[in-house]
């Protein structure tokens, strides 16, 4: 078959890699997930990596020929032939990015009283789930302590794509329609856990319907009620003062 994803078809090769015994980890990853020592947010993903683990571990690839590569990587120490798995080199920079392998500044980041947090993608809960902790209980370095699992955004049903060209321009949608009427689309459209679908159609229909008529109606004819009522008058609360700088971050995030 083809990978769901690229369409692409599977090539198999033969060359030489160093391995991980993931298989001596299976018992204690398991254990984690059970406990809630390791939480899976929502619960579905966490019954998909439970019942992985349950089939068996087989260990794993983290090399890859230097010449598969044309020498692009980090090289495996003591090895110049090989070079690190990428998606190996890039589970470890949650750590070597805090100063892992320089000293122990990185403690400070990443320690058992931090609660460490993975937002990923639902086509990475393998690496983020069980090849991470894994590769973290063999370096006696702390655990994460939730991994949450979110779905995919396509647009206009389709999956985004440099190749495809159908990437959308957050800038230009808060441009056209404002960074509130955006927002509104997202929390609505888009569900945390499942598969969300973006389309400027729906965005603009949301913004002309329900945002403009709907929302922009009952504010008309709230003002207009309250211009006719005689509430024998009353003051308006006034806003506290806040640093700009805060203000700024929540009206940017």
């Amino acid at each position: 078959g083809c990978c769901p994803e690229h369409g692409t078809t599977p090539v198999e090769v033969a060359e030489d890699n160093y391995f991980f015994r993931l298989s001596a980890y299976q018992r204690q990853i398991e254990e984690l997930l059970t406990s809630g020592q390791l939480q899976v947010i929502p619960e579905t993903r966490r019954n998909e990596v439970l019942s992985f683990v349950r089939r068996g571990l087989a260990d794993i690839s983290v090399s890859r020929p230097a010449t598969r590569t044309g020498g692009w990587g980090i090289h495996v120490p003591g090895d110049d032939s090989q070079v690190i798995y990428v998606w190996i080199d890039a589970l470890i920079n949650y750590i070597s990015g805090l100063g892992f392998g320089s000293g122990d500044d990185w403690r400070g980041w990443w320690n058992d009283d931090v609660e460490k947090i993975h937002v990923i993608g639902k086509n990475v809960w393998k690496f983020h789930a069980v090849y991470w902790p894994a590769l973290l209980l063999s370096a006696g370095v702390p655990l994460p302590d939730k991994v949450i699992v979110h779905g995919f955004v396509t647009a206009e049903g389709r999956k985004i794509g440099k190749s495809l060209g159908n990437a959308v321009d957050p800038f230009a949608c808060v441009e056209a329609f404002g960074l509130d009427a955006v927002r509104c689309y997202l929390l609505r459209a888009i569900p945390p856990f499942d598969d969300g679908d973006f389309s400027l159609g729906r965005l603009r229909q949301l913004y002309n319907t329900d945002l403009a008529n709907g929302l922009g109606n009952l504010v008309s004819r709230l003002l207009t009620l309250c211009e006719r009522a005689d509430f024998g008058g009353f003051e308006v609360p006034g806003v506290p003062d806040a640093p700009t700088d805060y203000l700024t971050a929540l009206d940017r995030y």
